[in-house]
């Protein structure tokens, strides 16, 4: 029996596609209450258009799995129209986070002038007589790793 056969005659068990449904159902609901919240207060829509974009990779992957667990002779159409909505929401991500820092001018200065820094509070690797380095955790991992000696 090959594979394509086993793809187009396997069914989901009823439990399983009862529970993606319910979950289906679930995320739906609450990623468009989140929408229409954000659409009710439209007050930063540089923001707000680009929240939405990425709040909308919830329900996407939602219909994505089920559609995929109910039919699996779908799940590779499906999986690629995910990835390129998932491609389009690290763009949203990546715009929003644009537009919190004030639009690109004031992201550009504000790189330019992180960029002129020479000097860091604490570096991360720190070198030792002994020719071998430490790694340094940062606070709050300090408090319960110790430092972590490298070696070759």
């Amino acid at each position: 029996m090959d594979i394509s056969s086993t793809l187009l005659t396997y069914s989901a068990p009823a439990w399983a596609s009862f529970m993606a449904g319910a979950f289906l159902i679930l995320t739906l609901s609450l990623s468009m209450y989140l929408v229409f919240d954000h659409l009710s207060t439209y007050k930063n829509p540089e923001e707000q258009m680009f929240l939405i974009g990425v709040i909308l990779m919830v329900p996407c992957y939602s219909i994505e799995s089920f559609a995929s667990l109910v039919n699996p002779s779908i799940s590779v159409d499906c999986g690629i129209l995910r990835d390129c909505y998932e491609s389009f929401a690290m763009y949203c991500f990546g715009r929003y986070l644009v537009a919190c820092l004030g639009g690109e001018d004031r992201t550009i200065e504000f790189m330019q002038r992180q960029g002129r820094r020479k000097s860091f509070n604490t570096p991360l690797l720190l070198d030792h007589i002994d020719d071998k380095a430490t790694i340094k955790h940062p606070f709050p991992m300090n408090l319960f790793l110790k430092p972590w000696r490298l070696s070759h």
